[in-house]
C-alpha cells in the first residue's frame, strides 16, 4: 500500500510572451464540440483548451444537484475537483472556478508599461509578470479569492462579465 502523499496546488508554468500562449491555443478544435471555440479557455491545471460556447451546454435534467451547465464548469468539476483555474484566451484574464461560480482574477500577463490589457483592446505586447504569477500562485494554493475582490459570477454571467472586463478594476 502506498503512503498517502500531500500533493499541493499546483499551476501549469506559463510562457513569457503572451503571443506564445496563444499562437499555441488559437483556432484548436475544443476536444467536446469539435469546432474552433469562440471563448476559448485554457485550465492552468491540465493545459486542456475547453469552450465556453453555448455548443458545450449542457442540460440539468430531473438531477438533484446542479450539474455543470457547459464545458468550463463540467472541466473544473473533472479537474479541479469543483476548483479550476483558467486563461480566457481572448481576454488574457485568468478566471477561477469555484463551486459553480465565476470570478475574473485579473491578468497576470501585462505590456511594457505594466499595465493590463484587459480583453486585449490595444494590441501591445504582453509579458508574463512574475509577481503577479506568484500572488496567483499564492491564492490558488490557499484557495483565498475572497480577498482580492474578486466579483463572483454565476456560469450563466460569465460571458458577459468577460466582455465588460476592461471596466473592472
Amino acid at each position: 500500500m502506498e503512503p498517502l502523499m500531500w500533493r499541493p496546488f499546483l499551476l501549469l508554468d506559463l510562457p513569457q510572451e503572451y503571443d506564445v500562449l496563444f499562437s499555441r491555443y488559437f483556432q484548436r478544435q475544443c476536444i467536446n464540440c469539435n469546432k474552433a471555440p469562440l471563448f476559448p479557455f485554457v485550465c492552468l491545471l491540465c493545459s486542456t483548451l475547453v469552450c465556453l460556447d453555448t455548443c458545450c451546454s449542457i442540460s440539468d435534467v430531473g438531477h438533484e444537484r446542479s450539474l455543470p451547465t457547459n464545458e468550463v464548469e463540467r472541466h473544473s468539476v473533472e479537474c479541479g475537483g469543483d476548483a479550476c483555474c483558467f486563461i480566457a484566451l481572448n481576454s488574457s484574464l485568468i478566471v477561477v472556478v469555484r463551486e459553480g461560480l465565476a470570478a475574473v482574477w485579473g491578468s497576470v500577463y501585462l505590456d511594457a508599461h505594466g499595465e493590463e490589457d484587459r480583453n486585449l483592446r490595444r494590441g501591445k505586447p504582453l509579458f508574463l509578470s512574475p509577481r503577479r504569477v506568484d500572488c496567483l500562485r499564492s491564492d490558488w494554493a490557499e484557495q483565498e479569492f475572497e480577498r482580492t475582490g474578486a466579483t463572483w459570477s454565476t456560469m450563466a454571467g460569465l460571458q458577459q462579465l468577460l466582455r465588460d472586463a476592461h471596466l473592472l478594476r
